[in-house]
This record gives structure tokens, C-alpha cells and sequence, in this order.
């Protein structure tokens, strides 16, 4: 099978649309925990084609725990969707502990994420790690999980194992498959100066269940898997070389500098046009673990690690010591900076000096939640404005669960001596702000100014209030209050009707 990577610029095809492609790939977490357009659009393509679910935020070999927050998010969505394939990347990207030297309650990094596809040393402490941390997942899931190998632009001092051993050892012990990222074989071959040809000799056929495909950028001094073009020569023929010896899936990744939809099946069909290439016979592999008695801890590591990328402060001697070449750490920083910078751009388009105000942000701050997208609700706080307040809330609308509507006519229903005993259940998608109410219908976002006596009714019937306690800020004035309340329900605002308090009444 052969496929496209579904993304935002391609929404409408598949809503509206019926694409010819075999399988279309999800970024899980860009669809966890919301509803609105997203969710939809991801819903009509698991009708039409086989879904598959790929993750980035995991973390599997991290050395702080699991986080419970995504893996339930994570097991709702698989549920919902049942994809043919669940993957994530084999890397870390958050830490639970405070850096080196840092005191707890100081500027730590605890349950941080980083956002980045942060690659960590092969050592036999981080192998027993990893195994038992797929092995978890995989009993939480119910199901195999898909590791994919990452590109990487430092490598570590101190290592037991080269990449590819170290990838099948892990599928080895832990039963996992492998997503076989052919662009990362190749570009961390030229970056590390390793024989890609070897990497794909050490992989057991059995094991590999998907490609993946992309595009990258050379520099002077390194190549960055950037995903924002076309595939390469190199990487068409080291991929027909890797058809040779494997069989699974092949997916189109461009996420950056998206192109017509026309563009990503056009990739995928060349790459059903390959002709496999018989490559290099498999290794005898022996035994090649190198074991030594002081390697420094995963755990220091990876916090030495976060705070050089995400600290934004001249990189310490000793964690410039862990890695080769020690410059590129500062490439790590650059991304960690410029891809939240981005992030929140498109959330705050109207925010002044944004670049300002994201660098005092991140001196502050990090983020906490393991989707991207969800930095902007502590940018919002940090900024504690009414503009910032209100963009915000035009993202979480856009994006909040679905929920069935009610029209005036079910309130008309009941006779008015009834109200006292009936509630109002907003639709998720309403937020109540000082001078504004925000709002979905269907997949648009609305806004409405509000005075203060709306302001109150609506927050009294988020709060399970009764009718007369909602409508009780009007006063006297009944006109006011009747056209409020028919307005909620004429936009979309009530999803049902409780004909029995949610909670006791005030009095």
C-alpha cells in the first residue's frame, strides 16, 4: 500500500472529497481529546481507507515516566479510530527532573516536553529501558506498537551499541515493529558518516511493518530532515534498496511548505513505481556489545541534555562533552525555539512583538501538555491580556469536543412554572470570557460581545444553575433575558436540556 500523510492544507479534499490513495497517516496527537473539523475530516477518512496513527510525543525512551495524560488520550483516539497501525518514534523529547545543579522549585523542567525528536546514547542501561517501556505500552494498548528510527544531528560519547543494533535489539526483545524511515537511515548516515547499506542489513525483515519517505535540506556541515520537499535521488535509490529486502506500507511525510494534494499522490505513486533492489546480504552479527562500568546515567543525561536545548543560556562544557559534534546542540536549541515561536504565531495573529514576549515566555516557562498545539494556553495566562484571551479561545473553540444542539422550541416546550427545575448544558465548544462569548457552529468559530449581566447568566448556567438563577442577572428587565436565552439556542450555544437540577439550588 502506498500513502499520503493527512494534513490541514488537504482537509477539505477528504471531507468533501474521496482521494485516491490506500491509506492516509494521522499525527495522533493533533486529534486527541478534540472534536470540531479535525475529528471529522479524520473520521471520514477511516470510512473510505485504512487509518494509520502515528505519534510524536511518547517519549518511549525518555528516563521520566510515562505520561498517564497521553497514554489515556492516546488509547481513547486508537479506540475510536481502530487503526491498521499505531507508531511512535523511538527517541525521547520530555524530562520529569530538574536539570543538573537545579534545585527543585527552581527554573526546573519537570514533565517538560521538548517537542523535538531528541536521539539518546545506545547504552545496555538505556536498552533494558526502552524494552520495558514498549512492553508496557504495549500491554496498556492491547496491541503491537511501531517504533520508528529518527534523524539525528549529535551522536553520543558514550555508546554500547551502534543504531542499528541497538533498533534490533530492541524489536528483538520487546516484540515491537519497526517503521523503517528511509530519509533518516540517510540522513544520519551523512551526518554520522555510517554505511546506510549496513543499517539495512541489521533490520529484521520480519519486524519492519511501514517506510516512510521524505524530503531534506543540506547545510555546509549537516543535512536536516526538514519535510518540506520532494524526495531525494539518494533516497529513492537507497529506498529501492530497501525494497529489496523488505515489504510493508509506504507513506509520503511533507509537513512543512505543504504543496497541492495532487503533489503528495504524485510522490506516492513514484513510489509504487520503484523497482526493488536486490542490497547488501544481511550481517553477521555476532556479538558486538561493548560494556563499560561508569557511563553516566540515562536520567543525567537527558536532563543535561534539556537544559542545553531549552534554556536558552551558553551550553555547559560537560553536556557539550556527552555529544558529537557538540555545535549541533545549539541546532537542537534553535528548533525547540523557533518551532513554539511558530506554533504560536498561528495561534496569536494579532499579538504585537510576539517574538518578545515568546523568548520571556520560554525563560519562564515550558511546555507542560504533550501536544504542541496546547503551549498557547499557558502563553495566553503569561500574557493575561483580553486580546490574547480571546484568540485563545477561538483555538480551543475551533477545536473542542462535538456535542449535539437543542433548539428554542425544546425550552418552549415546558411551561414556564416548570423552570425551576430545569438546566442548561453548554455546548463545549462556548467560552465565556469578560467582554466576549465564544462559539462554534458546525466547523466555524463565532464571537459576541457581552455586558456583564450575560456574562453572569452564562457563567451561572455553565455552573449547573437552574433557569431563574441564570436569567436572575437581568433583573427585571425579561425582554433582555428572553433574547439572550433564545440567542444561546439560536447559534448553537445549548447542547441539552436538564429537566432536573444538576446541583442544589442556592436557596
Amino acid at each position: 500500500m502506498f500513502g499520503v500523510g493527512l494534513r490541514p492544507r488537504h482537509y477539505s479534499a477528504f471531507l468533501n472529497d474521496t482521494p485516491q490513495v490506500q491509506f492516509v497517516e494521522a499525527i495522533a496527537e493533533n486529534f486527541m481529546g478534540i472534536g470540531g473539523r479535525p475529528l471529522a475530516v479524520l473520521e471520514r477518512a477511516r470510512a473510505d481507507r485504512p487509518v494509520f496513527l502515528h505519534g510524536v510525543s511518547l517519549g518511549i525512551a525518555s528516563a521520566a515516566p510515562l505520561d498517564d495524560r497521553y497514554l489515556s488520550a492516546w488509547k481513547a483516539l486508537i479506540d475510536r479510530i481502530q487503526p491498521a497501525l499505531v507508531s511512535d518514534h523511538l527517541c525521547w523529547g520530555r524530562t520529569a527532573s530538574p536539570p543538573i545543579g537545579v534545585a527543585p522549585g527552581g527554573f526546573a523542567h519537570g514533565n517538560r516536553y521538548s517537542h523535538d525528536l531528541l536521539p539518546f546514547p545506545f547504552t545496555n542501561e538505556a536498552l533494558e529501558h526502552v524494552v520495558a517501556r514498549v512492553q508496557q505500552v504495549q500491554d496498556f494498548l492491547g496491541r503491537q506498537l511501531v517504533l520508528e528510527n529518527v534523524s539525528s544531528y549529535v551522536t553520543y560519547v558514550e555508546n554500547d551499541f551502534t543504531e542499528w543494533d541497538f533498533v534490533r535489539e530492541v524489536a528483538k526483545r520487546s516484540g515491537c515493529g519497526l517503521l523503517l524511515d528511509v530519509n533518516n537511515v540517510f540522513v544520519s548516515s551523512r551526518n554520522h558518516a555510517f554505511d546506510p547499506d549496513a543499517y539495512l542489513a541489521a533490520i529484521p525483515v520480519e519486524s519492519v511493518k511501514q517506510f516512510h519517505l521524505a524530503g531534506h535540506q543540506r547545510r555546509p556541515d549537516v543535512i536536516i530532515d526538514t519535510h518540506d520537499g520532494p524526495v531525494s535521488d539518494e533516497v529513492w535509490a537507497l529506498y529501492a534498496r530497501a525494497r529489496g529486502r523488505f515489504n510493508a506500507p509506504t507513506l509520503i511525510e511533507w509537513d512543512d511548505h505543504v504543496p497541492e494534494l495532487s503533489v503528495l499522490l504524485a510522490e506516492a505513486e513514484k513510489a509504487r513505481a520503484i523497482v526493488p533492489v536486490a542490497g547488501t546480504d544481511p550481517l553477521s552479527l555476532g556479538d558486538r556489545v561493548r560494556v563499560r562500568e561508569h557511563a553516566l546515567p540515562l536520567q543525567s543525561v537527558q536532563s543535561a541534555v534539556f537544559e542545553a536545548i531549552t534554556n536558552a543560556k551558553e551550553i555547559a562544557p560537560a553536556t557539550k562533552a556527552l555529544v558529537h559534534p557538540p555545535q549541533n546542540l545549539e541546532l537542537y536549541a534553535d528548533m525547540y525555539w523557533l518551532r513554539i515561536r511558530d506554533t504560536l504565531r498561528d495561534a496569536f495573529p494579532k499579538t504585537e512583538d510576539l517574538d518578545g514576549h515568546v523568548a520571556d515566555f520560554l525563560r519562564e516557562h515550558g511546555s507542560t501538555h504533550f501536544s504542541l498545539d496546547r503551549v498557547g494556553a499557558a502563553f495566553a495566562e503569561f500574557l493575561g491580556t483580553p486580546e490574547a484571551a480571546l484568540e485563545w479561545a477561538r483555538s480551543e473553540s475551533f477545536v473542542s469536543p462535538n456535542a449535539e444542539v437543542v433548539s428554542f422550541t425544546a425550552l418552549q416546550a415546558i411551561p414556564p412554572d416548570q423552570w425551576g427545575d430545569v438546566s442548561l448544558e453548554l455546548h463545549p465548544a462556548v467560552r465565556v470570557l469578560q467582554a466576549h462569548v465564544v462559539w462554534r457552529s458546525g466547523f466555524e468559530v463565532f464571537q459576541a460581545p457581552i455586558n456583564d449581566a450575560e456574562r453572569e447568566a452564562l457563567n451561572a448556567a455553565k455552573s449547573g444553575a437552574v433557569l431563574p438563577e441564570v436569567l436572575a442577572p437581568f433583573g427585571e428587565d425579561a425582554g433582555a433575558a428572553f433574547e439572550a436565552l433564545r440567542s444561546w439556542f439560536n447559534e448553537g450555544m445549548v447542547s441539552r436540556l436538564q429537566t432536573a437540577p444538576v446541583r442544589e439550588r442556592a436557596d
